[in-house]
């Protein structure tokens, strides 16, 4: 153990602070069970603690490093939804900031826990909400829209407790436009409106409310938002070369009918090829890559990407991703009696089929004569 680096990892309350490291010096392990360290930590190692121990001359920084040029050069299946919404995907995790309250909801949390999977659906969280009085909720940053311009919505919604009701608000005017589309499915459930931008909006938000005292709901990412013309949606960062990256473009349409007026099982029809659309790029621009799409009667446009593994934030951080193995054949007994003897244990030979003979047909030449 001699002139290795200890890193702590996890420590109960009261030990030295995580990603605290300290060289273990000459006198090495006392085989006993302790290790001298130099410099000291700040504090006693607690019981139940873990730590890391680098071999000599490899550092946790170096060490951190490697591991995230594998993660960046790793890339997996993703599924991108453009959206005018901030933070449609849930990913930015400010739920305060990207996430505002509506009223006063007694909870609001992005909930990722795999012990409940009816409560997530796509992407890494969902959003739960819940209320403590009728109206509470949660709405989207505002976003621009122009007169005339048709918006397409689509978003996926969970309602544990009653039901929730899905709007667009006319931000401008301070009012929801007439059609909304209330939910009280525990299944995820798809809400989709198809709405023409009133006179004089300008700006528009997307609510989620809850109907009684005691909604409890989960928004599921994406909350895609799309015009039925074209216009540029940012990219994100991880998006750098969509030539290799983006391998197919899909419009996602309507499911099967659920109870409520536009409303559908979510993901209950398959998903339809749909044009490659435009990238712009531009490294002086503050978002340096923008793709140029519109939604389509069939609804809106998702982009199959390839996208690197995410790097780790800290020494104790994951990369979210969940590992798929294929499994080895499994080998399933037979129910016949087992053999009494050595010979009678052994399998037969494998039966060795010759190869077929092919014969090469010579078709007599032809002379033409002119």
């Amino acid at each position: 153990y001699d002139k290795r680096v200890l890193e702590i990892t996890s420590v109960p309350a009261g030990g030295p602070a995580i990603g605290e490291t300290a060289g273990v010096d000459n006198a090495g392990f006392d085989e006993t069970d302790a290790l001298t360290l130099s410099p000291a930590l700040t504090a006693t190692p607690k019981s139940g603690g873990t730590y890391n121990l680098y071999p000599e001359k490899i550092t946790p920084e170096l060490l951190n490093a490697g591991v995230n040029r594998v993660l960046r050069n790793t890339h997996v299946p993703h599924i991108f939804a453009p959206s005018l919404v901030n933070d449609a995907d849930f990913e930015n995790a400010d739920i305060s900031t990207d996430w505002p309250d509506v009223s006063t909801p007694s909870t609001k949390t992005f909930t990722a826990t795999a012990s409940t999977p009816s409560n997530l659906f796509l992407g890494e969280r969902s959003l739960r909400l819940l209320a403590d009085s009728v109206g509470d909720g949660v709405e989207s940053l505002s976003f621009h829209v122009t007169e005339r311009e048709q918006l397409m919505i689509v978003c996926f919604v969970r309602a544990d407790v009653d039901a929730v009701t899905v709007s667009l608000r006319n931000q401008t005017a301070g009012s929801d436009v007439e059609r909304t589309v209330t939910i009280n499915e525990e299944l995820f459930t798809e809400a989709r409106l198809v709405l023409a931008v009133e006179t004089g909006m300008e700006e528009a938000r997307i609510r989620f409310i809850g109907t009684t005292t005691t909604s409890d709901f989960y928004i599921s990412p994406p909350v895609i938002v799309q015009t039925m013309s074209y216009r540029t949606y940012p990219c994100p960062s991880w998006l750098v070369d969509p030539k290799n990256q983006v391998r197919e473009a899909w419009y996602l349409p309507a499911g099967f009918p659920s109870e409520a007026a536009d409303s559908y099982v979510a993901l209950s029809q398959a998903a339809r090829t749909a044009p490659m659309p435009t990238f712009l790029r531009s490294e002086r621009w503050l978002t340096p890559l923008r793709v140029e799409l519109r939604a389509d009667p069939l609804g809106p446009v998702v982009l199959a990407c390839m996208r690197p593994l995410a790097e780790l934030s800290s020494d104790t951080a994951t990369s979210p991703i969940v590992t798929h193995v294929r499994k080895s054949p499994v080998f399933v007994p037979s129910r016949l009696p087992a053999p009494t003897t050595a010979a009678a244990a052994r399998p037969p030979p494998p039966r060795i089929t010759p190869p077929i003979k092919r014969r090469r047909v010579t078709r007599p030449r032809q002379k033409f004569f002119q």
